[in-house]
C-alpha cells in the first residue's frame, strides 16, 4: 500500500455479518410480526362481520344453508335459518330444533323427528313453549319464549339437560336474533 491512499477493500472476518450488522435479520423479524398480526386481525374481523347478507344469497340461490361458523365452531342462525333445517332436501335433510335458544342436531331420531314422527312440529323452530306448554299447534310453536318468568325457564332446563346429557342429539348452535 502506498503512503497517503486508504484501504477501500470491506473485509469481512469470520463470524461477522457483513458491512448491513444483521439489519436483515431484523427486518425478516419485523416482517413476521406484521404478517402475524395482519392475519390474527383478519380472522378476528372475518368472525365478527355480519354475514346475514351473505346469507340471504345464498338461500335466495337456492342452496344449503352455509351458516356462519365462528371460532369456536358453533352455528349462529336466525329463526328464518334454523326453519330450512326441517329435513328439506336443501340441508342434507338435517333436523335442529332449539330449546331456549340451543340448537339440537335430532337427526339421529326420524321416527321422533322426521316428517312422519310425534315431534316433527318442533324441528326447524325454537319449541321452548312448547316444551313448556305441551302446545304442538304453529300458534305455539310460533311463539317467542322471552317473556317466559324465571320459575317457567327453570322448568324448561330440564329438556335442555335432557338434550345435552343424551349424547345421540350434538349442540351444535345458538339462535340469534
Amino acid at each position: 500500500m502506498k503512503l497517503g491512499t486508504k484501504n477501500t477493500k470491506n473485509t469481512v472476518k469470520k463470524g461477522q455479518t457483513g458491512g448491513n450488522g444483521g439489519k436483515s435479520g431484523w427486518i425478516i423479524a419485523n416482517l413476521l410480526i406484521i404478517s402475524i398480526g395482519i392475519a390474527l386481525f383478519s380472522f378476528h374481523y372475518s368472525n365478527n362481520l355480519d354475514y346475514k347478507a351473505s346469507m340471504e344469497s345464498i338461500l335466495k340461490k337456492g342452496r344449503e344453508a352455509k351458516i356462519a361458523l365462528f371460532g369456536d365452531g358453533l352455528k349462529r342462525m336466525t329463526r328464518e335459518e334454523l326453519a330450512l333445517y326441517d329435513g328439506r332436501d336443501e340441508t342434507g335433510g338435517k333436523l335442529y330444533l332449539a330449546i331456549k335458544g340451543k340448537i339440537f342436531d335430532v337427526t339421529s331420531n326420524p321416527k321422533s323427528y322426521g316428517k312422519k314422527g310425534s315431534y316433527h312440529s318442533f324441528v326447524g323452530k325454537d319449541a321452548t313453549r312448547a316444551f313448556l306448554d305441551l302446545c304442538f299447534t304453529p300458534e305455539c310453536l310460533s311463539r317467542g319464549w322471552e317473556d317466559l318468568t324465571e320459575q317457567q325457564l327453570k322448568d324448561v332446563d330440564g329438556w335442555v339437560s335432557f338434550y345435552e346429557k343424551d349424547g345421540k342429539y350434538p349442540f351444535v348452535g345458538y339462535v340469534i336474533n
